[in-house]
């Protein structure tokens, strides 16, 4: 049997990957069986949950949840829900406005699990970077093709929009309570300054 650690690397700009793994505590010589990114902690940066053990029968290994500490970047949560499109929004394409010291930028995404061997929320967890506001969300709905532009929105809110109303209203989130000074070696912070979007 091979044992190979897990690894992590960081995208920089867009231009190439570099190999974080040291620098944020994240290497696990378990193997790992699926990883999911989520804000558990509803802090605004996505933390690393990793199903481990399965290498063979009777490997229990516990599973790593790996703390974000943060950054200075702002964000913003996005939960769809369709009426004529699926409820869920699968496959809805978004296309955010920003505000930033250099300008106007464009975000998109597009709701998915992103599941394969892990998956994240249906929740969008969006990075705004050093932006300093939203000027529009605009949502195309699947399915039903409804085109919808929503205002008003601030950084480091979360938000449920659904289709056709043009006011999104405050999501209340239930982050997962975690005892910090509980953590095992397992459960690491995150130190890296790029891991949060």
């Amino acid at each position: 049997m091979t044992l190979i650690p897990n690894r992590m690397f960081r995208n920089a700009n867009g231009k190439f990957f570099q190999e974080v793994t040291t620098a944020t505590g994240t290497g696990h010589i378990r193997k790992g069986h699926g990883v999911a990114f989520a804000d558990f902690d509803d802090d605004g940066s996505q933390d690393v949950y990793i199903a481990m053990g399965g290498a063979y029968s009777g490997d229990f290994a516990r599973n790593a949840l790996f703390l974000n500490p943060g950054t200075t970047n702002h964000w913003l949560k996005l939960k769809l829900v369709g009426n004529k499109a699926n409820r869920p929004a699968i496959g809805a394409r978004i296309k955010i406005t920003l505000q930033t010291p250099g300008g106007t930028r464009e975000l998109d995404r597009t709701v998915s699990s992103g599941g394969n061997f892990g998956s994240n929320p249906l929740r969008q967890e969006i990075g705004l970077g050093d932006a300093t506001g939203i000027t529009t969300v605009d949502i195309r709905w699947p399915g039903s093709n409804t085109r919808q532009t929503v205002k008003g929105l601030e950084p480091d809110h979360s938000y449920q929009i659904r289709e056709g109303e043009m006011n999104a209203v405050t999501l209340k989130l239930h982050p997962v309570r975690i005892d910090h000074h509980a953590q095992t070696a397992d459960a690491r912070n995150l130190r890296s300054k790029g891991a949060a979007p």
